[in-house]
């Protein structure tokens, strides 16, 4: 609302010269430009990163300041002039609640470039950054220097590391060049892939159960193959995702309705890169749930979600009396009604 009272632009730039122009009223702004906190006292190179976004409030700070011009001239110690001091104070309020590193000073160690304008270290030196859909990722541990690029991360989900694979080992034990079990997305038809990209990270965890009991922890930014296309985990509730039931040597794929998902709290996930298929993974051996098989340095994956229409209770119908089911194996005569149930 400042902004708007006080006409102040926006002008993104991609120079890394983050400023205020008080003349023209406008905030120039590189949303890819983090900034490595100096240590006041040179003993390490750095003690964090800021993100960009808060780069943006800093400059923000500058064009609300009722007194800037009076600040700018007024000379301070540690900031340089009283309106850099102002708009650190405020920088460094706005720091402390979100977990950034805090400057004390205007100086700075250097400016990283980052992907998403939220990237900065926290509290604990890990990566973390705001996805699109308002949750959290967490990257691996800040190495303390002053990296050129932040690391790339996110874009994309995990399963819990304790996951079992159809295989029999659990997800944070898999490594590139190991062969897993797939399948399509949409037709379910089956074939397999070799790990090109594994990596362990933190972050948000949902439990999903679907009628049949087969369940799936893994992260809040997980896209999951459903019957209307791939939709996040925390909007998987009332839709049909793709279950694999394997029993005697045989394996029963087909749609399952999801009857319940559980927010439980920061996890340790596993992000798993292989073939052209999506792959299998379960909170218990022998039952899993299709899990998506986005290449996290690709662009544009989430133009591929699919955001449903909440279904009324009325409308929906038990799963396993409408679709189709993959049966694989010889032995397939066992697989009765009520065989699914956990």
């Amino acid at each position: 609302m400042h902004f708007k009272k006080n006409g102040v632009t926006i002008n993104i730039i991609n120079d890394g010269q983050d400023r205020y122009d008080h003349g023209t009223k406008t905030i120039f702004w590189d949303p890819n430009s983090a900034l490595a906190v100096k240590d006041p006292y040179d003993a390490i190179p750095s003690t964090g990163i800021q993100s960009p976004a808060l780069g943006l409030l800093h400059e923000a700070a500058h064009a609300t300041d009722p007194n800037f011009i009076r600040n700018l001239n007024t000379k301070n110690v540690a900031y340089g002039n009283d309106a850099e001091a102002c708009a650190g104070n405020i920088e460094a309020s706005v720091a402390e609640d979100l977990g950034e590193p805090i400057r004390h000073d205007h100086d700075a160690a250097g400016y990283p470039t980052t992907a998403n304008p939220t990237t900065h270290t926290n509290n604990d030196n890990i990566w973390e950054q705001d996805s699109p859909w308002g949750t959290t990722e967490y990257g691996g541990q800040w190495g303390g220097g002053v990296p050129i690029y932040t690391p790339i991360y996110g874009s994309g989900g995990c399963v819990e590391v304790s996951s079992y694979l159809p295989s029999g080992v659990e997800a944070g034990d898999v490594a590139i060049g190991v062969t897993l079990e797939l399948s399509d997305e949409k037709t379910l038809e089956t074939g397999t892939g070799i790990i090109s990209f594994s990596q362990r990270k933190q972050a948000d965890g949902y439990r999903i159960t679907t009628e049949s009991g087969v369940s799936l922890v893994c992260s809040s930014t997980a896209p999951i193959p459903t019957r209307e296309g791939l939709v996040l985990t925390p909007n998987l509730l009332n839709l049909d995702v793709a279950i694999r039931i394997d029993n005697a040597g045989t394996s029963l794929i087909r749609w399952d309705l999801v009857t319940n998902i559980e927010k439980i709290g920061k996890i340790e996930v596993q992000h798993i890169t292989v073939g052209d298929k999506c792959f299998w993974a379960g909170e218990r051996k022998g039952s899993y749930i299709l899990h998506h098989n986005i290449k996290i340095e690709d662009p544009g994956w989430e133009d591929r979600l699919t955001t449903p229409e909440p279904r009324p209770e009325n409308d929906i119908e038990p799963s396993k009396d409408n679709a189709p089911a993959i049966i694989i194996g010889e032995n397939g005569s066992h697989w009765l009604d009520g065989a699914l149930i956990r």
